[in-house]
């Protein structure tokens, strides 16, 4: 009979448990950057559907919290972890093949080539391939919100594509000053 209630108590408890989004999304703090192409890429996300929005928050943590996993962030949605997955997969590929976005993401994105590049180089010397990628996580992390973002969706293998891409010598065309106009 205990076991019972406790079961039912942790059950209820478990479905009071999940992530609230906020029932309005506050856009401004997207606004706070200084760089140009930083303020045009928040100012083209104001325009995403809201949930595709609340995906990019909280999976690049763009509203200066941790990134949130996507079990998280499926759960905050309400939905399954497919479901969730596609709401992504959708925004990326907004993000990646609207005109207006793309250039901007690509321009993010060739400012970081150089940086990762000299960080491959220096990884590259680490011999145990685990602490390697550990610290590419952690270059990839201490970057500013957008700019991770603009990394893990201009190409469509995410960041690891463009790590790849750039480890090669064939990273993108850097197009900034298309961006800035």
């Amino acid at each position: 009979m205990l076991i019972e209630r406790l079961k039912s108590y942790f059950a209820k408890l478990a479905k009071h448990n999940v992530p609230l989004l906020p029932a309005r999304i506050d856009r401004g703090h997207f606004l706070t950057a200084t760089d140009l192409i930083e303020t045009r890429v928040a100012e083209a996300l104001h325009r995403f559907p809201p949930d595709e929005l609340h995906f990019l928050i909280m999976n690049f943590g763009l509203d200066s919290c941790d990134p949130k996993p996507p079990q998280y962030i499926a759960k905050a949605l309400g939905v399954n972890l497919l479901k969730a997955l596609d709401i992504g997969t959708g925004a990326e590929f907004r993000l990646r093949n609207r005109k207006e976005t793309r250039a901007l993401i690509e321009a993010i994105a060739g400012q970081e080539v150089e940086s990762l590049a000299r960080h491959l180089e220096v990884a590259d010397m680490i011999g145990d391939q685990q602490r390697r990628r550990g610290a590419t996580e952690l270059w990839f992390y201490s970057r500013r919100p957008v700019r991770r973002l603009a990394m893990s969706t201009v190409l469509e293998g995410g960041f690891g594509a463009f790590a790849a891409a750039v480890r090669r010598g064939c990273p993108l065309a850097h197009r900034q000053d298309d961006a800035t106009r």
